[in-house]
């Protein structure tokens, strides 16, 4: 699992860039009160889109079907990866926080509370990809899985000038956004090793 896992982040390697320049572009050029939650879940989910991207481009499954690599392996770097990818995220727009506060100057709306809902953006995200990637395809997946995420997003940009009221959700509130981001991830792991077994790696 820790192979394929330093896989895709050895394939991720210039594509960094682009999410950089993404950070840029929503933490500091269209910089508003939605910002911390854009950079965080947005990242992530961008590292996620073109990992499966790579993937399918340079028809890696192939590779791998060749390797004495089971498919719950596969499965579970994965997901690993989105584990990885919601920290890298996070840490991200922490960074473009504290850019924001300290050098630039102006208050981003920042606070704790905020993961939980980034993090349960992010297992929205992947619970539906990931399973829909490995049972239709690269395609199907991104177009499913855009839909959903947008939902959300779109919520949070139409209210993003009370956003620091609406999410200031209670401890209860935040524990359930954590317990369903993890039990979206459990269930949707699950599916996803049924369907590349019943699929095959080739």
């Amino acid at each position: 699992m820790l192979l394929l896992l330093r896989k895709d982040l050895f394939i991720l390697r210039y594509y960094f860039l682009l999410v950089l320049l993404y950070v840029y572009l929503f933490g500091f050029l269209l910089f508003n009160n939605t910002s911390f939650i854009f950079v965080a879940a947005l990242s992530a989910i961008m590292l996620m889109t073109i990992s499966a991207n790579l993937d399918s481009k340079n028809k890696s499954m192939i590779v791998i079907a060749s390797l004495p690599v089971s498919s719950k392996s596969i499965v579970q770097a994965k997901y690993a990866a989105v584990l990885l990818f919601a920290l890298i995220g996070i840490f991200v727009s922490v960074l473009v926080y504290i850019l924001n506060s300290l050098i630039v100057g102006r208050e981003m709306a920042y606070a704790s509370s905020y993961v939980p809902i980034i993090l349960l953006i992010i297992a929205c995200y992947a619970s539906l990809y990931y399973p829909i990637y490995y049972w239709l395809g690269f395609r199907a997946s991104q177009v499913v899985s855009i839909i959903t995420v947008s939902i959300p997003l779109v919520f949070i940009v139409t209210l993003s000038s009370a956003i620091t009221d609406i999410l200031s959700f209670s401890a209860a509130v935040n524990a359930a956004f954590l317990a369903a981001s993890c039990l979206l991830l459990i269930v949707s792991y699950r599916l996803s090793i049924f369907f590349l077994e019943r699929k095959g790696l080739a």
